[in-house]
């Protein structure tokens, strides 16, 4: 597959490749899981392995997805995209109107002294 890139876009032939190479791990990993000459030791560390390798691939894929997604729905579904990037400015907007709302006053504090027996600090 990686000679032959199937794909007219990078990120699906990376993508492609990184399925089969956790696929071939899964696979493997798993034949000897189930295998019962094996100790105890040896099926946690495959288990570890196999897991470590399909969260890579989700986490991986995740990311991609989260990068063309939103190219994606512009194309697909303006409406929706619309929608959701006016939900994502207005949290924006939100935020930047609290972090400009000046500070409270903090309250005065009356104390007594030799001077003045009601003066404010």
């Amino acid at each position: 597959q990686d000679k032959y890139r199937p794909y007219n876009e990078r990120a699906l032939n990376s993508l492609e490749t990184r399925s089969v190479i956790v696929a071939l791990v899964t696979i493997y990993c798993g034949l000897y899981f189930v295998s019962e000459n094996l100790s105890q030791v040896s099926n946690i560390v495959l288990f570890v392995i196999l897991v470590l390798a399909n969260l890579y691939f989700f986490i991986y894929w995740l990311l991609k997805l989260g990068e063309r997604l939103p190219g994606f729905l512009k194309r697909k579904y303006p409406e929706l995209y619309q929608k959701l990037s006016a939900v994502g400015k207005r949290k924006n907007h939100l935020y930047e109107l609290s972090r400009a709302v000046p500070e409270r006053p903090k309250r005065h504090q009356i104390s007594l002294t030799k001077n003045s027996r009601n003066s404010i600090l």
